[in-house]
């Protein structure tokens, strides 16, 4: 069964009839759904299991693939990080359970500088191909360990995808504070958090996409397949035993 989420920035209305029907609920923007049938009116199921109508026009629909036993993660260690706010959206964020507070803190500084975020891209499977990929995937990603996001930002009135994340430069903190506060100087901020203020704290650096060759802005990473390539491959084996060897 296809699945979909809502495409609508100032959210849609489920009905309970095509068209005309009483409206049954209100569906804010990146809502999962589970398409029952397809017309110019989808037949949904929310994830709390409402079944209505939505205009097909705003739902983007992706076919999901049944995950094969063999390839599947030993999952004991990865986890589902459930955003404790809603400036997290997008695809569910798979994650190792040491990348944890990573999560968390990226959150804090979402709201600290007012930002939401769109999550494209988290765990990902050896082998397999990457859509909507900005570079080509490294063979050693960390995505494959579950350290590693990718994303695009957004304020209700600004989005920010690769192209516009790209020209962003993370100047220095002092100048940065003679800069109007736009949105596009909420996101430089939020960049120059990551790159110069994690480690003190989280005690470890994180590493943004922007500054690797190619660029790769979309990216976030804890840098862990650099910075000790034996726990690496320790945690490739571990999550994926049947594909690593």
């Amino acid at each position: 069964m296809k699945k979909g989420q809502t495409t609508a920035r100032s959210g849609l209305c489920l009905r309970a009839q095509p068209k005309t029907g009483a409206i049954i609920g209100a569906l804010e923007y990146g809502s999962q759904l589970e398409v029952i049938s397809e017309e110019t009116w989808l037949k949904v199921k929310t994830v709390n299991g409402t079944e209505g109508y939505v205009l097909a026009d705003y739902v983007e629909l992706s076919n999901v693939r049944p995950p094969k036993n063999t390839q599947s993660a030993a999952n004991n260690h990865i986890i589902t990080y459930r955003p404790f706010t809603s400036l997290i959206q997008g695809k569910p964020v798979k994650i190792d359970i040491a990348f944890k507070p990573v999560m968390i803190w990226l959150e804090k500084q979402l709201q600290k500088h007012d930002l939401s975020m769109w999550v494209t891209s988290s765990l990902r499977e050896p082998g397999q191909p990457v859509s909507e990929a900005v570079v080509n995937p490294a063979s050693l990603s960390n995505h494959l360990v579950g350290h590693a996001i990718d994303m695009n930002l957004f304020t209700p009135s600004e989005w920010f995808n690769s192209n516009r994340l790209e020209r962003i430069n993370i100047i220095d903190k002092a100048k940065s504070r003679q800069i109007p506060l736009d949105d596009e100087e909420k996101v430089r901020r939020f960049l120059y958090s990551i790159v110069h203020e994690s480690k003190s704290e989280l005690g470890f650096e994180l590493r943004w996409g922007g500054h690797f060759a190619p660029s790769d802005p979309v990216h976030i990473d804890d840098g862990i397949n650099v910075k000790d390539n034996h726990q690496y491959w320790t945690m490739l084996k571990k999550t994926w035993p049947s594909l690593v060897t």
